[in-house]
């Protein structure tokens, strides 16, 4: 690690103690720390020879936070072609929660902290375009890093109020010893590389794979990720008229035993899956085995029953059938046994006519296609065997919807769930509610009867030689890229027809209610097997088509720039409306059109 200069604005007191600290713990480490004084940092002073610029503040001395401004206006230049991190000695947000007693308290702390941030950035020209109000959370400016590091000063007087006037020493370091760990093992950036086709390595994060120099952005926003969103493992693979543009992967598979992320590694994909059935779906329409507006019991007779005989393929993988739950128990065992799985969705009633109402069908949909394809595919193969030989062998795919017993777990990384405050926050408070009542669309939908839990394995990631067309397959982010682009092109390689192409570009058709979904309590667009682009989850133009996924994966096409795209992580999100990693990458894009 290159040499690292703390500068910190104070006479004496709290900050120089910081700063004291900061440095020796980071000699302790093995890293080169050189402390300063602003008021006694000379006016010509070298700062290339430095690899990180630390500038500690107190949010309380105005008079030394004017010499800390002072000095960034005189080596902006130079600190702008170098990571620097601003540490605000002040308050922390966990002391705030935690200690005060009153809100007074915290709207004081709060405001302390944040007139310092907006001050220091007024008056430097360092502009955040992200910004959160926790300790320790990272702000990115158009040129480099800063880090806002929240410090604890306060104590409680003996009748148990916070006590926010006086300056209490700081003598709990745990939130600085986790910055510096962070310094350290490399979590937080230090240095880059200019190379878009050599490993990117910052601070000890190891990125491979390349880009091209269009797509730079891309690659910017891949690493940003990393330090500023919470990435723990991830890749991602852009395809532009068929040549791949994008081809990026990075981190770890799982945080225990920080296995690198490699070229090859597969991920969960969960309603990701969706995108890669459609495919399937989209083949047997080219091939002729199916029509979109025919009726479903026209190939599966069976369906018929409970009022569904004029329901159409069409309206069936536009989420509008009513099928979303079953009222017979299902499990595993049952849909490992197709042809009971079959019986049970043959008798199911929907919960509205064809066409009345839309409602994701986040389990059954996949299903009901599996059993769709086991009626029209002549050589009556699966779904997921058809995807098999049909599609991901002939594409040299690293994907798959049923997944072999041979295939080593080592090759796809675990989903690391969400933290159970990330679940509390993650979601509107109504959707929230929805998944803990037993007769709400999205419980039955989603959460119950079957679940997702069933395809899930804790020795070996997914259960394997089973069948679940809408959740449980595993891909790539070159696979997912690779699949979507022939669909973004003229679909040569897998002998699509431009009938079938141009169906799936076409607007989605809606429900006799319009796009309000009954399981997302808000607007979606779906159509045959896809989702489309549309207010609440916007990507491409609106002739694209994909599949996003629980936990932040996301594929799809995008014909009018011949493009597609595909990214798979480690780390589950908790977000309807696209994760942000994932918005990230696609707003990275440059405009091709």
């Amino acid at each position: 690690m290159e040499p690292i200069l703390i500068v910190y604005a104070t006479r004496e007191g709290q900050t120089e103690r910081v700063a004291e600290h900061l440095a020796s713990t980071l000699q302790k480490h093995g890293a080169s720390a050189e402390v300063l004084n602003v008021a006694q940092a000379a006016h010509e002073l070298d700062l290339t020879k430095f690899g990180l610029v630390i500038l500690a503040a107190s949010a309380h001395a105005q008079k030394y936070e004017r010499e800390m401004v002072e000095f960034v206006k005189e080596y902006k230049h130079a600190l702008l072609d170098r990571p620097t991190v601003f540490l605000s000695v002040s308050l922390s947000q966990a002391a705030v929660e935690n200690v005060a007693n009153t809100e007074a308290h915290r709207a004081k702390a709060h405001a302390d902290v944040e007139q310092l941030i907006d001050g220091f950035f007024a008056a430097t020209d360092f502009r955040p375009t992200a910004h959160k109000a926790i300790a320790g959370a990272l702000l990115y400016t158009q040129y480099n890093w800063l880090i806002r590091l929240i410090m604890m000063r306060i104590s409680k007087s003996e009748g148990g109020s916070t006590d926010t006037s006086r300056d209490h020493e700081y003598t709990d370091w745990k939130d600085l010893d986790v910055f510096v760990e962070g310094l350290v093992r490399g979590t937080l950036p230090v240095c880059s590389s200019d190379s878009p086709t050599a490993p990117l390595r910052h601070s000890g994060l190891h990125i491979e794979g390349s880009v091209s120099k269009r797509f730079e952005p891309v690659r910017k926003a891949f690493i940003e990720n990393f330090t500023q969103r919470g990435e723990l493992g991830g890749a991602c693979c852009i395809y532009q008229d068929g040549e791949k543009v994008v081809d990026l992967w990075g981190g770890v598979l799982e945080r225990e035993t920080r296995a690198p992320w490699q070229a090859d590694t597969m991920a969960l994909l969960h309603s990701t899956t969706k995108g890669l059935s459609a495919m399937v779906m989209a083949l047997a329409h080219s091939r002729g085995w199916l029509d979109y507006d025919a009726k479903v019991a026209m190939y599966w007779p069976e369906f018929a029953a409970q009022g569904k005989a004029d329901m159409t393929v069409r309206q069936l993988l536009a989420h509008q059938a009513g099928l979303f739950g079953f009222d017979e128990h299902v499990d595993r065992e049952i849909i490992a046994d197709l042809d009971r799985l079959a019986g049970i969705m043959a008798r199911q009633r929907p919960a509205w006519p064809a066409g009345e109402r839309q409602a994701y069908h986040a389990i059954s949909l996949g299903f009901y296609e599996g059993e769709l394809i086991r009626r029209v595919d002549p050589a009556h193969r699966t779904l997921g065997q058809v995807f098999d030989q049909e599609i991901a062998q002939p594409l040299g795919l690293d994907a798959y919807l049923r997944v072999p017993r041979s295939l080593p777990s080592s090759r796809v990384a675990p989903l690391e769930p969400p933290s159970l405050w990330e679940r509390l926050t993650g979601m509107p408070f109504s959707v929230s509610l929805a998944a803990m009542d037993r007769r709400s669309v999205l419980h039955r939908s989603l959460v119950a009867n079957p679940g997702t839990q069933f395809y899930l394995d804790p020795e070996q990631v997914i259960v394997r030689e089973l069948e679940a067309p809408s959740g449980a397959g595993i891909g790539s982010a070159r696979a997912l890229a690779k699949a979507y682009a022939v669909f973004a092109t003229d679909g040569r390689e897998l002998g699509l027809r431009r009938e079938t192409l141009d169906a799936l570009k076409a607007e989605a058709t809606p429900s006799r209610h319009g796009f309000y979904d009954e399981c997302f309590r808000g607007p979606a667009r779906f159509s045959l097997g896809f989702m489309k682009p549309n207010e609440s989850f916007r990507f491409g133009h609106p002739g694209a088509f994909g599949a996003p996924g629980a936990g932040g994966s996301m594929g799809y096409a995008d014909p009018a720039l011949r493009l597609s795209y595909g990214y798979v992580t480690s780390r589950m999100g908790m977000h309807l409306q696209g994760d942000p990693r994932d918005i990230a990458l696609r707003d990275a894009i440059p405009r091709l059109s």
